[in-house]
């Protein structure tokens, strides 16, 4: 009689748990839409960032035709005065019985700029009794601008390029010439009509240096 050992049978795997499997999934799932809300709020903020630019851009274009309105605003306001104190002024040669003329060119709109002759005269007049020229450049209330730029020279911010001071003065000046500036300025007593009152400054060449002086001739005219 044969005895048999034990038989032993593989072990059954286990079988998974539905209730952990379940749970594992869910997991999966959270985590899924975690990852799915942070792209959400990545893209949101980049897209909220981009929206910023473009508004900062919008808001700098803005300000900068802001500014060309201004700029262009106060060309316009420059012109109107350089066109009224220059008729003042050639009236006022006339009257002083000089033989007046012109030789500004007009505004050109392309440069934004006048041309006056040798860069410093707007207009001249001759006088039979008076040797030489006298050239007079025209303008409103800023005197110590123009004559600033006229003996130290100016920076054009707009090209971004520097002058210096007006190389022709001098020889205008040795050649027995004169030279003004001519400010109209609108004065008068609070309540009394105004009245356009004339500041002279004149060019003197002496030993080689240009002076300016202010003169106390005073004109006075109505505001019309």
């Amino acid at each position: 009689m044969f005895f048999l050992g034990k038989i032993r049978f593989p072990k059954k795997p286990n079988e998974p748990n539905p209730s952990q499997h379940k749970y594992s999934l869910e997991q999966e799932l959270e985590q899924e839409r975690e990852q799915e809300q942070e792209l959400e709020q990545e893209l949101e903020l980049e897209l909220e960032l981009e929206l910023e630019q473009e508004r900062e851009q919008e808001r700098e274009q803005e300000r900068e035709q802001e500014r060309e309105q201004e700029l262009e605003q106060e060309r316009e306001q420059e012109q109107l005065s350089a066109t009224f104190s220059l008729k003042k002024s050639r009236e006022e040669l006339k009257r002083q019985g000089y033989d007046t003329w012109i030789v500004e060119k007009p505004y050109n709109p392309y440069t934004k700029r006048r041309e006056d002759l040798f860069n410093f005269i707007d207009l001249v007049g001759i006088r039979s009794d008076l040797v030489g020229v006298t050239g007079v450049q025209a303008c409103g209330e800023d005197v110590q601008n123009h004559v600033q730029k006229i003996l130290d020279g100016y920076v054009d911010v707009q090209k971004g390029k520097m002058y210096g001071p007006n190389p022709y003065l001098p020889t205008w000046l040795k050649a027995g010439n004169r030279f003004f500036i001519w400010s109209w300025c609108l004065r008068g007593a609070k309540g009394k009509r105004k009245m356009y009152r004339l500041r002279e400054v004149e060019f003197v060449l002496k030993d080689g240096v240009i002076y300016t002086q202010e003169n106390p001739y005073v004109k006075e005219t109505a505001d019309s």
